[in-house]
């Protein structure tokens, strides 16, 4: 369980940016919904998710294959919480964001 617990930045599965990640995936989703409410136009749900995926992986991605080698990150993660925990996030913070949108 030492993946799991206790949280340790870039050793473990969720890191202490797993936070950061989930409200900013939750202000996307909300904005993205919102914006199609104001055109009064039912939004894609599968465009939402598909987006979230994409811009998760390009960050990892910039993250991993250009700041890291470079040395412009304080740590380094490990496979699991990059490839699969932050996109993971990534989802679940756009649910909740097309949630907040829709209980309204």
């Amino acid at each position: 369980m030492s993946w799991l617990w206790p949280i340790k930045t870039g050793q473990t599965f969720f890191d202490t940016w797993t936070l950061c990640h989930l409200c900013f995936w939750l202000v996307y989703g909300y904005n993205f919904v919102a914006v199609y409410v104001k055109r009064k136009q039912q939004a894609p749900l599968w465009l939402a998710f598909l987006v979230a995926l994409a811009g998760a992986y390009a960050w990892e991605c910039f993250e991993g294959f250009y700041l890291e080698p470079h040395g412009w990150v304080m740590f380094k993660e490990v496979w699991f919480n990059r490839w699969i925990s932050d996109p993971l996030v990534a989802l679940v913070g756009t649910v909740g964001g097309v949630a907040l949108v829709r209980k309204q």
